[in-house]
């Protein structure tokens, strides 16, 4: 009874620890499937975060290369505006003399768009809007670039008003001009190696009205931008004008 008991007891127990050692080995078995899986998601992050990665800083050198092109294109602009002289349109080709005779045309008008607005400084800060969250500029005040005298904002508004229209009119000539091409206007030259000087100075002035297209967007956006910053500052002193807040300093410009 005793050996049959012990042999009962030995079954049970060998059972148990077969059941036993099962459950450790699939436990360990998903242990090793969850580990695997879990290495698999990591190695996939770590994939997604190196392109992310690359992805960034190829979209940052873009953004580097573009503001450099941008900056270049400005300082090239202004050189030529400050130093530009129109150019003889006498040359006995009639096509050519046309050509310089549009292109004067758009530089004088570039020309008095600079002195307009150039010696308008707006003096700002950024500000973060209450309402929307978004980063706004309110203007502190607006001088003259030079002397530092005070400009008021109607004058500031009607110069930009002003500029605005003339750019506008510039980019029209300037588009047509370089879509029509140097190379129409040289076609008109029956013997280009005897009109050199021509021929150069002719792609000079066509690689100047390419700028000027490039840059009158520039221009007008930056003219934008001052003009809702100084519409910014309008529109508070209209509010404080409503709650009897008129700052003596600008009493003047809301005439």
């Amino acid at each position: 009874m005793k050996r049959l008991l012990f042999i009962l007891v030995s079954v049970f127990c060998l059972s148990t620890l077969t059941t036993y050692a099962q459950e450790v080995i699939e436990q360990d078995s998903k242990a090793v499937k969850l580990s695997a899986k879990e290495l698999a998601r990591q190695e996939k992050e770590r994939e997604k975060a190196a392109k992310d990665s690359i992805k960034a800083d190829r979209a940052h050198q873009k953004k580097q290369a573009k503001k450099e092109k941008r900056e270049n294109l400005e300082v090239e602009y202004y050189e030529f505006i400050s130093n530009y002289e129109p150019i003889p349109t006498n040359t006995g080709y009639k096509d050519v003399d046309d050509f310089f005779k549009s292109t004067n045309e758009l530089f004088a008008i570039l020309v008095d768009v600079e002195q307009q607005i150039g010696f308008i400084e707006i003096i700002t800060h950024e500000e973060i809007d209450d309402i929307t969250g978004d980063t706004i500029q309110v203007v502190d005040g607006i001088v003259h670039k030079e002397t530092r005298e005070p400009i008021k904002k109607s004058d500031a508004l009607e110069t930009y008003t002003t500029a605005t229209l003339q750019l506008t009119s510039a980019a029209a000539t300037a588009a047509t001009l370089s879509l029509g091409g140097v190379s129409a206007i040289l076609s008109a030259i029956d013997n280009p190696f005897a009109a050199i000087p021509v021929v150069t100075q002719v792609k000079k002035i066509g690689k100047s009205v390419k700028m000027s297209v490039n840059m009158i967007p520039i221009i007008q956006g930056r003219i934008q931008e001052n003009k809702d910053a100084l519409n910014f500052k309008r529109n508070n002193e209209v509010e404080n004008i409503e709650v009897g807040e008129i700052p003596a300093d600008d009493q003047a410009s809301l005439d």
